[in-house]
């Protein structure tokens, strides 16, 4: 098995997704959603970071439950992943923000079937 190499860079568009697996690399999508709370560029940066490779790590972990239960397990995995965050089951303070509540689910709604 190759090494996933994690390729961060800030840019301009937020949330972009590049599934290209050219070379075993993946660039995750970027949560830069401002300097709004006093965040310096370096932590903004660090937690751009951390986001994003969590993300991939969703979308591994997605991929490896497709690979060993098949795409059928791995859809039913999303839809009950799906419903938990929905409900509040998975994090609660999620609930309290409607833009960032709907922009957390959009991005787990947006991986990819396996």
């Amino acid at each position: 098995m190759t090494k996933l190499k994690v390729i961060c860079r800030l840019r301009g568009t937020a949330g972009e997704l590049d599934r290209s697996t050219a070379g075993g690399t993946r660039e995750a999508p970027m949560f830069n959603g401002g300097n709004r709370r006093g965040i310096d560029a370096t932590d903004l940066e660090k937690i751009n970071i951390v986001l994003s490779t969590m993300y991939l790590c969703i979308d591994y972990a997605m991929g490896y439950i497709g690979t060993r239960g098949g795409s059928a397990f791995a859809a039913d995995c999303k839809e009950e992943m799906l419903k938990s965050l929905k409900s509040g089951d998975i994090n609660m303070a999620l609930m309290e923000d409607a833009a960032t509540f709907d922009y957390v689910v959009a991005k787990i709604e947006a991986l990819p079937r396996h």
